[in-house]
C-alpha cells in the first residue's frame, strides 16, 4: 500500500501508512489515537448505530490505562493545532 498524504492545517503533513501500524507509545499514529478519542466522545450518540458495533465492542475491551492515554495524547495532539 502506498503512504497517502494528509495536509492538517497550513503545515503539518502526515502520512496515512501509520495506519497500519497500531502503537501505544508516543510514536503512535495520531489518526489512530484521535480516532478513538473521537469514538469516546460520542459513544452516547454513535454506540447505537450498528454498524459500530463491533468498533465500540473493540472500545469496550480497551484497559482503562490505555483509554485514558488515548485521550491525553489527542489533547496533546489536538492543542499543536491552534
Amino acid at each position: 500500500m502506498g503512504n497517502l498524504h494528509i495536509v492538517l492545517g497550513d503545515q503539518l503533513t502526515h502520512s496515512i501508512s501509520c495506519l497500519q501500524e497500531i502503537q501505544k507509545d508516543d510514536d503512535a499514529c495520531p489518526f489512530n489515537y484521535l480516532y478513538w478519542d473521537f469514538m469516546l466522545r460520542h459513544q452516547a450518540k454513535l454506540s447505537k448505530n450498528p454498524r459500530l458495533k463491533f468498533a465500540y465492542a473493540n472500545l469496550a475491551k480497551m484497559p482503562k490505562e490505555q483509554i485514558e492515554a488515548v485521550q491525553q495524547q489527542s489533547r496533546i495532539f489536538r492543542s499543536t493545532l491552534s
